[in-house]
């Protein structure tokens, strides 16, 4: 598909953008799961999301790809599942619990987890130093998930269950995601991200027939204007950007190297919630940011 496509950027540059406008998105997706509940907000995101992909498609000339195949549809469809529905509501759930910044850094133990079915199932290895900044990664959630409990004085186990659970999910799905571009070369990330749109819609029109009722419209009526355009662009941000940039680094990289970027959003996320809260980061942030500084200069040599 010859497409709308981003520019030409290494594989840790779409990831690192990806990041950073998800990560930024995340701070509002927190206030709508508190107005609207976390059901809501995961349906709703993803259905902007769907709209802006359909629209892309659209206008592009609603060509299908010719190499796509349908073991690569159902790749991505399952994908868009796991991912962007029953991992996103675990996510959100967490964030609330957790909070942006700590969430995040229960994903960061992703790399190894990714890593592993690569390994297993692509034969794709990692260079020394890419394996060493993996680690400083999982350092780096130690000391701040050491930092938490010092501060709270106990564990969230629902909240990190919660962020446990997504953080599979997501990294299921992300790994299938890269076998759908395997096994259909060439289609553009836009293309597959509408398939993985429409697998998460299957997911949400089930769950609204056996389980309970999205009613995204009657829930939109009742959100205040502000709450709305936050939720617009929460939805723009998170899963449209942040989606359409994060699998174009998946479909052009090495699976464990794009994901370990994402190391970068729990500082990123500290960041925000520091200028949020007016308050400067502790001697763990400092600490954690500096390793990884270190971790990302390793993994983008």
């Amino acid at each position: 598909m010859s497409g709308f496509e981003f520019p030409t950027l290494p594989d840790w540059g779409y990831a690192l953008c990806s990041v950073i406008s998800f990560t930024c998105a995340s701070f509002l997706f927190r206030i709508m799961v508190h107005e609207a509940g976390a059901n809501w907000t995961n349906a709703f995101k993803a259905s902007v999301a769907s709209v802006i992909f359909l629209g892309v498609f659209l206008a592009d000339g609603a060509q299908i790809p010719p190499q796509l195949t349908l073991a690569s549809v159902a790749l991505f469809v399952t994908s868009g599942f796991l991912g962007l529905n029953l991992s996103d509501h675990l996510m959100l759930r967490a964030y609330h619990r957790l909070g942006p910044a700590r969430t995040m850094i229960v994903y960061r133990s992703q790399p190894l987890y990714l890593g592993a079915l690569a390994y297993v199932f692509l034969g794709q290895a990692l260079q020394t130093e890419h394996l060493i900044a993996i680690l400083l990664f999982i350092s780096c959630v130690g000391i701040l998930a050491y930092e938490k409990r010092r501060l709270d004085g106990h564990w969230d186990q629902v909240g990190f269950g919660f962020a446990l659970g997504g953080m599979l999910l997501d990294g299921t799905g992300v790994f299938f995601s890269r076998l759908g571009f395997d096994l259909s070369p060439g289609i553009g990330s836009q293309f597959a991200n509408l398939i993985r749109a429409c697998g998460a819609l299957v997911g949400f029109y089930l769950m609204s027939q056996f389980w309970t009722p999205l009613e995204l419209v009657d829930r939109f009526r009742k959100l205040s204007p502000r709450l709305r355009v936050l939720s617009f662009v929460g939805s723009l941000m998170g899963s449209y950007i942040g989606l359409s940039l994060w699998l174009k680094a998946l479909q052009v990289g090495q699976v464990a190297r794009v994901t370990s970027v994402a190391g970068v959003a729990p500082m990123i996320a500290l960041g925000i919630e520091s200028v949020l809260h007016r308050k400067w980061p502790s001697r763990y942030a400092w600490t954690a940011l500096a390793i990884c500084m270190v971790a990302f200069y390793l993994l983008t040599r």
